[in-house]
Order: structure tokens, then C-alpha cells, then sequence
């Protein structure tokens, strides 16, 4: 008691010392956010956090609190108040009490402090409206304008401002590499928004020792003489604690610092009103900071990766047809309790260390069972969305209806795979689209008994976020005219001569460009030893060479593709690759499967390209990013592309983060076996797609972004019976819908919906939230097509409040249009 009696005595005299000061003597002022950083998966398990240290942090620090009516706490992650306010609601309502006197700051908006790098760009704006969701229900505030990314280290990507500035962020704080010479500036993105950033002068756990080093270099750089530190026990929790203010007293004696507790929210506005001249940051930083540190996270539980890419998408398919669905049931119920059940699950598990593969195989296991929830939930309501619409599409055939939907907003042609159930054997069969026209497909296999076949069928310009009925009927299908052609090791269609040997592709002949693409063998594998961590890479130069087990080989040719297989291993890893050519397409598709069982490698993926002197271009959340050339691996989304003037090209994924160019050389991070957290991470089967694409002109002139969409989130199909699209007792009863339909459209080649979705926590299906997009850095006017007559369109922001004063959108019967800017995001909330 005597010891806090005497800190007390001591913090307060630090106060009333500063404002005493003479010019000479004036203390260095330093401003105190005390705070818990806590990560809820580490080298723990959610288990340990959600059971023991979010109670044991809180009333802790609220105890302390009480002891000193001056400090003032600060607690980002609404996950954390969610799991207080079930386990003590006493404890919950004194943190209430002390927000609402602004004793303890809520800040960051977002579920977790999630990794920033690798999430989707819809991923990053769920994050936040899930948590305005939350807050501005239980918590009694209106609005988080402080984003909170102390322990953000896979880097700070360029979209950042434009997303968050979307949900309301008005500040960044981080703690991990700030750009040269900055450390309060405006970060902006390339459509111009901004945020104002500030790098916190140390760690979000301080090294007391070395604060006045610190302050001092911080204060120099950044021309403001009052900085922010923020001060506590972290990574497990704790938050400050008596040993925290013994630390500060021995710097106000010893170093002359005067030290203030205070509301980030104050401290901000006291920056606002500074006449300082912030420095304005335009590119992503952290990226790449010192040589191969991080660089590993890129590709750390791998799988984990791809199931993560696979269900942001599934989720985002499911939500889309579910909101079609419930518009047009008799009576509309939406499923939000399971859709929010859906996102928080997926939300949890973009959580910075978890994104980033740092952490335990205990912590992996915890991921995998979540993901199979996620797999119950969207299986369900996307089967259920398709069911709804289906029901009203009216369909007498007299063979079996087969459904091909589109979940995007542009005209999609795809290979689609369908599985097709008959009642009786069906000896050969067709399939006839409504035009009365035949459509080409390759039987893939079929049951024993005949009464299942799996086909690949080419859909071609399927309606926008739509479908078309396909009948398939008995009898003998006519002759498919197609260009491909095999002989040797060499296949070819109306795009590509394609020829390769037991590494790789030796050989792709645009015919197109009218040049070869490849430099070097294409599709090679490439096995560095890498010596890192789980965080890091830490290359030794040594590479490793592959045995071959079995020669490439042609192992399927239909009249709509062919597949070739190359089968190699390393000690006990073996990789299979199977490149497929499709007929009439410009898009050479890759399957790897790779059972992995090496330690202290990485394996990648290898393309010489033969364009030179050209520009490297990669995806990011909702944009993308122009870097040089480099050996080390970049965060990337879809997809990355090389082209100069007259050509290039693109490489497409569906699960992958690492990548790099260098001088058209594109490389492909797989998989790795870092062992200090995980000694199994990543042992096992792992499976994914990519796919290239040789084009004219950049990859704007290509359409890629459409394309990696597209390669994400492919075409969806479902067996229907014969019924009228008319059913008794339902809304609209005399609708009922044609044999191809589009519910939503956009009139442009690079503005797509990326999100259609109720208003947040709605259960009637209006008004509807959609997010438009702009891919390639175009202004446009552009016209959104609704399926009913529009009664009003209002802009919001990405947490759907509205913008004010209102935005220039103009409505005619069943569309909207409006100007778009280059490489905007905009929300628009329709009622109808």
C-alpha cells in the first residue's frame, strides 16, 4: 500500500513538475496510452486467452485504475469485450462506466487486430462493420475513428488508407516500420484517400531502458516535441502494472521526463490542432524491411492459407445467392445469425499470427475445426440460396434441368465441372442449351452403375450475378469441332504451341503475340534450404534437385482439354503436377498436389518469362501495387503480372501469398518447413490452383483482375427438377423466371459488385448493401442494374452510414448510375 501510495505521490508530482518548468529545465513530455496487447492464438491456444487472461487482464487493470485516478487504459479488438461481457458481466460494466467518463479508449474497430496484408479487402472491411455491429449496441459508441496495429509485421499494403478511411478511420497507429524519415504522416492511397499515421515511438511493449534513445531519435524526425508511447504488459495480456509505474518514476528522476496518461482520442486531437506540416507517405512500407525478415509468414501453414483464401470467397459466393434467395421467398427471412456466425469464425482466423502462420500445431488444429464450421455454414446457405432461386425458375423440359450460376457481375465463359444424377442409365447423352443449341462438354467419369457422371462442360457468357438452364438430354452428342492437338510432348490450340520435357515446360509459343513466352524451362520447381523461422526466411544458397518418378505423361484428352502430368519427389516429399490445356482458350490452367514431408526448405514455382524491360504488377486487397524487381518474396492477392508495352504476362492463384519478379522471372512460393513453433507445420497434403496467361498490351488491356476473380470463384452448378416458377402462397406469385436470367449488372469492363449483402444484422432483405469496385485506375460513369424498380440508392461508407452531404446518383426505374473514381471503393445502400 505504501508502494502504490508512493507512486501515486510521485506520478502526480511528474504533472505539476512539467507545468512548472522554466525553458531551461523543461522536462521531455511524453504522453502514456497504458495498454494489454493480447494475442488471442500464439504460443497459446484461444483456449488460454478467452478462459483466463481477457478476466484476469480487465479486472486487473481496472484495479489499477482504482488505485490511480489517472490513468487511463486503452484496449483495441472487440472479440475481447464480447468474451468479457459473457464471462463477467460485472467486470463488463465497470469497463462501461470507465468508457463512458473516457478513462479507458476503445480503439482499432475491428474484431481482432487482424494481419493486413493477406485478408481480402472485404475481409478488412467485415472486420470493422461486424465490430461497429457489436459496439454501437453493447458498448454505447458511436463510431472508432483510431485503426490499432501495433504488432502488425507482414507489412502495411497501399490499400490500407482507402479501406479504412471507408470505415471510418480518421488515424493508423503501428509500431513496426515506418518509412524512411516518417513517423506522423499522411499514408495515401492511390485514389487519393488518407490517413494520418503514427509509428509509436518503441514496441507496444516499451523497453523502458533505452525510452529517452527513443524519444529523442523520434521527436528529431518528426518535429512534434509530445509523443504517444503506449505502456503495459503484452502479447499474453497484463496491461500496465505497478513495475510499469516504478520504470516511469526512475525516468522522471533520472532522465528528465514528465510522463501523462491520456485518451488517444485526446492525443489526437491535440495533433490535429498542431501546425506541424505532415510528410504524405503513397507507397505500402514494412514490405520486405530488413533483407528476409517476415518474408516467411508469407507462406508459413500453408494450407491454412489456402483454406483461408478458399472460404472468403465461399462465404462471399454464399451471401450473394442467399440475399438473391430470401428476395424472392414467399416470406423473406435472411439468415444473419448464421451468416455473422460465418464471418466472425473467418474474422477470428485472419488474426496476425494466425494469418501469418505464427504459432502452434495445438493453434493450427483449433483453425481446422473452425474451418469445418465454416463449411457447414456456407455449404447450407449457398445450397439454400440456389434452392430459392431455383424454385422460381420455370422449367418443363423433357430432359434433366442443370444450372449454371454466376456469383459475379460480368458475362463469365468457364470450363465448370457439374455432376449429373439419372434415374436410369443413360447410354450417351447431350446437352442443350436454351437456344436449342448443343454445348460441347467432356465426360470426366462416371458411377458404376451409370446413374452418375461427372462432365466438364464450356459455359460460355453465363448472365451477370445470374444463371442459365441447360437441358441434358439422351442421345448421341454431335462431334465437337475443337483445336487442340496433341503429338509427342508437344500440344497446342488456337492460343498456344506448348512443349516440355521432365522439369518443366521448355516451351510456349504465343500465337497470339507471335513469340515465345518462356525464357527458361516454365514450371519448374525449385527447393531452396531455408534456415529461417516461421516469421523469417533465412536462405543458405544451397538448392536441391528433384528425382524424377515417373516421365510426363498425357493422362486425359478430350475434344475440351488436355492434361499433362509430371510426378517427382524429394526424400520423402512427393510433388504432382498436371498442367491442362483447354480448347479455344487463352488460359493454360496448373493443379499441384504436394505431399509434404521436408524440414528447413522452401519450395517454389518458376516462370522465365521472355519479357524484358517490363513492369511488375501485383494484386493487393481492392487495387494493386507496382514494385521493382526483387528475389524476395511480396504479400500478393489473385494474381501478378509482367508485361512492357506490346505484351506480357499474368500468373492466377487460388490459395498463394508469396511472390516475386525479377526481369520477367516470376517465382511462386509453395510451401515451407519452418520447425520453431510448429515442428509438423505444413507435413501433409497440400493442393491448389494457378494458371498463366499470355496477353497483348498490360494486364488492364487483359482484363486479369476479372479473371483472378473469376479463377477464385468459379461458376456453381445444380441439378433442378421440372416445376413452374410459380408457387402458391409466395410473394409475387405471377413471377416466375425465364430458362437464363441476371439479377444484377454493371456496364463496365473493370468496375465489378464484389459484395451483395443485407443492411448489417437485417433479417429482411432490404434495403441491400452492394460494393462497387474499380479494378485498373479509370475514372468512369457506370449504370447498376437491380431486378426490381428502385425507390432510392443512398451512399455510405463501408460500414453503412451514410455519407453526407449525399452523393451525385441518379435513378431510373430498376438502375442507378453514378461517376466512379480510379481505384475506388464505393457502398451504396438500394431500397426498393
Amino acid at each position: 500500500m505504501k508502494q502504490s501510495l508512493f507512486l501515486l505521490t510521485l506520478l502526480l508530482l511528474c504533472f505539476q513538475g512539467f507545468g512548472q518548468s522554466s525553458p531551461q529545465t523543461r522536462p521531455q513530455q511524453v504522453k502514456v496510452a497504458g495498454h494489454a496487447h493480447m494475442d488471442p492464438v500464439y504460443r497459446w491456444r484461444w483456449n488460454e486467452i478467452e478462459n483466463r487472461e481477457v478476466y484476469n487482464t480487465f479486472f486487473n487493470v481496472l484495479n489499477m485504475m482504482d488505485k490511480y485516478p489517472d490513468l487511463k487504459f486503452t484496449q483495441s479488438s472487440l472479440l475481447y469485450y464480447s468474451t468479457i461481457q459473457q464471462r463477467s458481466p460485472e467486470v463488463f460494466e465497470r469497463i462501461k462506466q470507465n468508457i463512458a467518463s473516457k478513462r479507458w479508449s476503445v480503439v482499432g474497430g475491428q474484431w481482432v487486430e487482424t494481419d493486413e496484408s493477406m485478408p481480402s479487402g472485404e475481409s478488412l472491411i467485415r472486420q470493422f462493420l461486424i465490430s461497429k455491429d457489436y459496439y454501437s449496441r453493447n458498448l454505447g459508441i458511436e463510431s472508432i475513428p483510431i485503426a490499432w496495429s501495433p504488432d502488425m509485421f507482414t507489412g502495411h499494403t497501399s490499400s490500407i488508407p482507402k479501406i479504412y478511411a471507408g470505415c471510418g478511420i480518421k488515424y493508423y497507429v503501428f509500431s513496426r516500420a515506418a518509412p524512411e524519415g516518417k513517423k506522423i504522416f499522411w499514408w495515401e492511397s492511390n485514389d487519393g484517400t488518407r490517413l494520418l499515421g503514427y509509428k509509436i515511438p518503441d514496441h507496444y511493449n516499451p523497453t523502458f531502458g533505452k525510452m529517452p534513445e527513443y524519444i529523442k531519435e523520434w521527436t528529431e524526425i518528426s518535429g512534434y516535441d509530445s509523443p504517444m508511447v503506449s505502456v503495459g504488459k503484452g502479447d499474453h495480456g497484463g496491461g500496465p502494472d505497478e513495475g510499469d509505474l516504478q520504470a516511469l518514476k526512475d525516468l522522471y528522476e533520472n532522465h528528465n521526463m514528465s510522463f501523462e496518461f491520456v485518451n488517444p482520442y485526446q492525443f489526437f486531437d491535440e495533433l490535429e490542432g498542431a501546425e506541424n506540416k505532415w510528410p504524405v507517405q503513397k507507397e505500402e512500407f514494412g514490405i520486405q524491411p530488413n533483407g528476409q525478415q517476415w518474408l516467411g509468414c508469407y507462406t508459413s501453414h500453408a494450407r491454412i492459407k489456402k483454406l483461408n483464401r478458399y472460404y472468403e470467397n465461399r462465404l462471399l459466393t454464399a451471401e450473394k445467392f442467399s440475399v438473391i434467395g430470401t428476395l424472392h421467398k414467399g416470406k423473406p427471412f435472411y439468415p444473419r445469425e448464421d451468416f455473422a456466425e460465418a464471418w466472425k469464425i473467418l474474422l477470428f482466423n485472419q488474426f496476425h499470427d494466425i494469418m501469418a502462420g505464427t504459432y502452434t500445431g495445438l493453434g493450427a488444429n483449433d483453425v481446422y475445426r473452425d474451418y469445418e464450421r465454416l463449411e457447414q455454414i456456407t455449404s447450407e446457405q449457398l445450397n439454400a440460396g440456389l434452392e430459392n432461386i431455383g424454385a422460381r425458375i420455370n422449367i418443363d423440359m423433357q430432359g434433366i434441368p442443370l444450372v449454371v450460376y454466376n456469383p459475379h457481375s460480368w458475362p463469365v465463359t468457364q470450363f465448370v465441372d457439374a455432376e449429373i444424377k439419372f434415374l436410369k442409365r443413360p447410354g450417351e447423352f447431350s446437352i442443350i442449351d436454351p437456344s436449342g443449341s448443343s454445348i460441347p462438354y467432356a465426360l470426366l467419369n462416371q458411377s458404376e452403375d451409370g446413374l452418375t457422371s461427372h462432365i466438364q462442360l464450356d459455359a460460355r457468357d453465363v448472365p451477370p450475378l445470374g444463371y442459365r438452364v441447360y437441358e441434358v438430354v439422351e442421345g448421341k452428342a454431335g462431334e465437337a469441332v475443337s483445336d487442340l492437338k496433341a503429338a509427342g510432348k508437344m500440344i497446342e490450340n488456337n492460343y498456344y504451341v506448348i512443349k516440355w520435357d521432365e522439369s518443366g515446360l521448355t516451351s510456349i509459343y504465343s500465337k497470339q503475340l507471335g513469340k515465345e513466352i518462356l525464357k527458361d524451362t516454365g514450371n519448374s520447381l525449385q527447393l531452396l534450404e531455408d534456415n529461417g523461422s516461421s516469421w523469417s526466411t533465412k536462405f543458405t544458397g544451397k538448392t536441391f534437385p528433384f528425382e524424377t518418378l515417373k516421365s510426363p505423361e498425357i493422362i486425359s484428352q478430350t475434344p475440351l482439354n488436355i492434361s499433362v502430368k509430371w510426378e517427382d519427389r524429394f526424400q520423402s516429399t512427393k510433388i504432382i503436377r498436371i498442367m491442362t490445356l483447354h480448347a479455344n482458350s487463352d488460359q493454360i490452367d496448373f493443379e499441384m498436389e504436394v505431399d509434404w514431408h521436408t524440414h528447413n526448405m522452401l519450395l517454389q514455382v518458376v516462370f522465365p518469362t521472355s519479357i524484358e524491360k517490363g513492369k511488375a504488377f501485383y494484386d493487393q486487397q481492392y487495387g494493386y501495387v507496382e514494385r521493382k524487381d526483387a528475389d524476395l518474396d511480396f504479400p500478393t492477392q489473385k494474381w501478378i503480372d509482367y508485361s512492357d508495352n506490346k505484351a506480357g504476362v499474368a500468373l492466377l492463384n487460388n490459395g498463394k501469398y508469396g511472390f516475386h519478379m525479377n526481369g520477367g522471372r516470376m517465382t511462386m512460393s509453395v510451401v515451407r518447413g519452418a520447425r520453431d513453433m510448429d515442428p509438423r507445420m505444413d507435413e501433409g497434403v497440400h493442393s491448389f490452383k494457378y494458371a498463366l496467361i499470355a496477353h497483348k498490351g498490360d494486364w488492364r488491356d487483359a482484363d486479369i483482375p476479372q479473371k483472378a476473380w473469376q479463377f477464385n470463384q468459379p461458376l456453381l452448378t445444380k441439378q433442378e427438377n421440372n416445376h413452374p416458377g410459380e408457387i402458391s402462397g409466395w410473394r409475387f406469385t405471377d413471377e416466375s423466371f425465364p430458362l437464363e436470367k441476371s439479377f444484377f449488372g454493371i456496364d463496365s469492363d473493370h468496375v465489378i459488385i464484389s459484395s451483395v449483402k443485407t443492411v448489417q444484422d437485417a433479417y429482411n432483405p432490404y434495403p441491400l448493401v452492394l460494393r462497387i469496385v474499380e479494378t485498373e485506375g479509370r475514372d468512369e460513369d457506370v449504370t447498376v442494374r437491380f431486378p426490381y424498380k428502385i425507390a432510392e440508392v443512398v451512399e455510405t461508407n463501408h460500414i453503412e452510414e451514410e455519407i453526407k452531404p449525399r452523393s451525385e446518383v441518379k435513378v431510373e426505374e430498376d438502375q442507378f448510375s453514378f461517376r466512379i473514381g480510379h481505384d475506388q471503393i464505393r457502398t451504396f445502400m438500394v431500397r426498393f
